[in-house]
C-alpha cells in the first residue's frame, strides 16, 4: 500500500503523516516514511531523537535519486525564463518577508 498526504500548506499533512506511519508500524506493518518538503520536519513529528533528525537529508536534496525516479537533472527551474528583475518570480514570497492579508470582508485594520 502507497499512501500520499497532500494538500495546501499549515493544513496538519505532516502531523497526518506521523500519525498514519506510527499507526501502520503499532500494528506490525513495514512503513517507510518519506518527507518530500524542503523544510522537513516529519522525522521530529515521528518524535526522532535530535541526533537522528540531523542525519537525514530531505530528498528535495537527492539530486541522484530524483534523476533516477524522473529524469529530471535541475527540477524544473531550467523551464523558467531568467529570474526578472529584483531576483523574484511572480507570486512568490521570499522567506522572513511578512505576506500581507487582506481583512476579512466588513472589518478594516
Amino acid at each position: 500500500m502507497k499512501i500520499a498526504v497532500a494538500g495546501k500548506g499549515g493544513v496538519g499533512k505532516t502531523t497526518v503523516a506521523a500519525l498514519l506511519a506510527r499507526s501502520f508500524a503499532a500494528k506490525g506493518l513495514g512503513v517507510i516514511a518519506v518527507d518530500a518538503d524542503p523544510c522537513a520536519c516529519l522525522g521530529s513529528a515521528l518524535g526522532l531523537p535530535r541526533e537522528l533528525q540531523s542525519r537525514l537529508e530531505p530528498i528535495s536534496g537527492m539530486a541522484d535519486l530524483i534523476k533516477e525516479r524522473t529524469g529530471a537533472e535541475k527540477g524544473l527551474r531550467h523551464l523558467l525564463p531568467a529570474q526578472p528583475q529584483g531576483g523574484r518570480y511572480p507570486g512568490t514570497v521570499q522567506r522572513g518577508t511578512p505576506r500581507h492579508t487582506p481583512p476579512p470582508p466588513g472589518r478594516n485594520r
